[in-house]
């Protein structure tokens, strides 16, 4: 931007609750250049900061212009003449870029509207990279999940669900290869016999047609049946009551 519209310094600032401050000067005159006031400064209407804040839009200070220049902005662009622009997302401007002229040269409309569209396409580059990160971010999680819930699904195929017996209320899980004693659980035992036969049926994965072709009943009495099941466990599916079962019968 610099070489493009002939400018000798561009200052970078950060915009915050109603203030900027400066965070990098390009000099070219400098291969570094320190900063002197790198505190918060506010956004006032009758600033040229504040008018690009408020209209999101290049703005010319100096003479020639209805805005004068601002005293902190003067001293680190070493010229009382400048233009400045917001770099802006779509919940807000975040940044002010200026640019000057040490020669104390006037600026005029291309030089404006050269900054400016460089500080629209910060904004958009700004914003573009912040929702990648945030899809990658969520991408990350959804990985985590789906590996989660290999780990438990491997779990629940190499468990050996046991039923005691019909009208028994002790119930128990024991890995393959191993074995547990059968544990007393509550919440289980409130199931009747025919719930008990088909969540044992439900917990190795069958399906409802599978469910009611095993134990010879409609497809609706399946229905009823998981129902009463899934709010006996206090389960919103059949996932969460199998994931429930292996947590209460200490199998996870």
């Amino acid at each position: 931007m610099a070489h493009t519209a002939h400018l000798d310094r561009i200052l970078l600032s950060e915009v915050h609750k109603g203030t900027w401050t400066a965070l990098e000067l390009y000099s070219a005159s400098r291969t570094e250049e320190v900063l002197q006031l790198p505190h918060a400064l506010p956004l006032t209407s009758e600033s040229a900061e504040g008018r690009a804040w408020e209209t999101r839009s290049a703005v010319l200070a100096g003479s020639g212009t209805d805005v004068g220049p601002t005293q902190e902005a003067a001293q680190m662009l070493a010229s009382s003449s400048y233009v400045v622009a917001p770099i802006a997302v779509s919940t807000g401007v975040i940044g002010l870029v200026h640019g000057s002229r040490t020669t104390g040269e006037a600026l005029d409309a291309v030089v404006r509207d050269v900054v400016g569209e460089f500080a629209r396409s910060s904004g958009t580059l700004f914003e573009r990279l912040m929702l990648a990160d945030r899809l990658s971010e969520q991408k990350n999680l959804i990985i985590q999940r789906l590996q989660q819930e290999a780990r438990e699904a491997e779990l629940l195929e190499h468990a050996d669900v046991h039923f005691v017996d019909e009208n028994s209320t002790r119930w128990a899980v024991a890995p393959a290869g191993g074995s547990n004693e059968d544990l007393d659980i509550p919440a289980l035992g409130s199931l009747t016999a025919r719930e008990r036969e088909v969540f044992a049926l439900v917990v190795r994965g069958a399906s409802n047609a599978d469910i009611a072709e095993e134990l010879v009943i409609s497809i609706f009495t399946v229905k009823t049946h998981v129902k009463k099941i899934l709010r006996k466990l206090g389960a919103m599916n059949r996932s969460e009551a199998i994931y429930r079962y292996l947590e209460m019968t200490g199998s996870r």
